[in-house]
């Protein structure tokens, strides 16, 4: 089985040692991705003295929602267009002047089509954009490198991120609006316990997502950390987590604490990140060989314009038969829509913080029948 997604550019022997690295005067790393988010949000807050309207895309993680919420301020649902997956340039236009800020996401590393001009015009308006980069790294529109525009951009390292440090989080500040370097120093650091026990449970993962060690269960990370944390070994955690009566018993009685504070990533974590970044080295021969085996086999695929440079580990299209699923799930190839199964208008009624723009159609669409294909490596092989 070639699972949907893990880091690509980690290997155990990264575990040995811990490079020294440089962070930039601009990168601020946090515990989670959804935690930069929150801080920056609390700084706006806090700067303008009210409840922001924050524009989001329906079709999202619920994390980017219960950012906006914890901060003190209001979302604002729209719906996306089926292109690029993200909010369409004319949704901020015809709101422009109830908007505060934009969060835009890079849907698994497509650029939003818009890019350009939706900076150009938040600009115009005093507008923040932040970059949701959760999905993305290094993809250009027009020769120019997403989530370098944008005020910030912010990155998540959950495991199934191409960099990992099974969590954490970074903000890049490319504009100053708010002083986020006084108010990240006041912040506590990760503990060293913590921090150990999240590369343990990395490289318990690492161990047992290849094609010929992938545990189908391996996606329990609560319950693994929660073995781990007290000392059972690898291949009992291994027999718990794949046993589903066991794991179902388990998640009523076992209590998982999940964490609520905004902290600083431990130094071991960003050198872990740090060195993968090192590592990065994007193949385009991989998607090639998946839309010629698609090609092949007589599937239609949406080609975006030569001015879409995608860089992600998942290929993301409409499959609205689930022809493409059966064939590639027939091929031991694990594929499907493992983020986004439901728009946030179905789980978040409108509210005073809360607002609905349109109908939401595409989200709904995008939700029933978007696939993503993992391509950290070769897929015929």
């Amino acid at each position: 089985m070639l699972i949907r997604a893990r880091p690509k550019y980690l290997s155990i022997k990264d575990f040995s040692n811990y490079d020294i690295f440089k962070v930039f005067e601009n990168e601020y790393f946090f515990n989670q991705g959804r935690k930069a988010l929150e801080f920056y949000l609390l700084l706006l807050r806090k700067k303008y003295n009210k409840s922001l309207n924050v524009l989001l895309q329906d079709f999202n993680c619920n994390v980017v929602i219960d950012a906006i919420l914890k901060s003190d301020n209001n979302a604002i649902l729209a719906d996306i267009n089926l292109t690029d997956f993200s909010i369409d340039i004319d949704i901020i236009k015809n709101n422009v002047n109830s908007i505060d800020v934009v969060i835009l996401t890079h849907y698994q590393g497509i650029p939003n089509k818009d890019y350009l001009n939706i900076v150009e015009l938040c600009r115009k308006h005093n507008i923040i954009v932040i970059e949701d980069m959760a999905h993305t790294y290094k993809s250009k529109i027009n020769n120019v490198e997403v989530g370098t525009l944008g005020d910030v951009s912010v990155y998540s390292y959950a495991f199934d991120k191409p960099f990992s440090a099974y969590e954490g989080g970074l903000l890049i500040e490319n504009r100053n609006v708010v002083n986020i370097e006084n108010n990240y120093k006041k912040l506590k650091s990760e503990s060293d316990k913590k921090a150990k026990l999240d590369i343990e449970i990395l490289k318990f993962l690492i161990e047992n997502t290849t094609e010929k060690n992938y545990q189908n269960n391996v996606n329990q990370y609560e319950l693994i950390r929660f073995f781990l944390r007290f000392g059972f070994s690898n291949n009992i955690i291994k027999f718990i987590v794949n046993n589903n009566i066991v794991v179902k018993v388990l998640k009523r009685i076992v209590s998982i604490k999940q964490e609520d504070e905004i902290l600083k990533l431990h130094k071991d974590k960003i050198s872990l990140i740090k060195k993968q970044m090192s590592n990065f080295n994007y193949q385009e021969s991989i998607v090639l060989n998946l839309e010629n085996m698609l090609l092949k086999n007589s599937f239609n695929i949406y080609k975006y314009d030569t001015n879409f440079e995608i860089k992600w580990n998942r290929y993301s299209l409409l499959d609205k038969d689930k022809k493409i699923l059966k064939f590639l799930l027939d091929k031991n190839i694990e594929v499907g829509n493992f983020n986004w199964s439901r728009p946030l208008h179905e789980r978040y009624r409108e509210t005073d913080n809360i607002k609905y723009l349109s109908n939401f159609k595409n989200s709904q669409y995008a939700s029933k029948n978007i696939i993503n294909i993992p391509i950290w490596r070769k897929l015929d092989e």
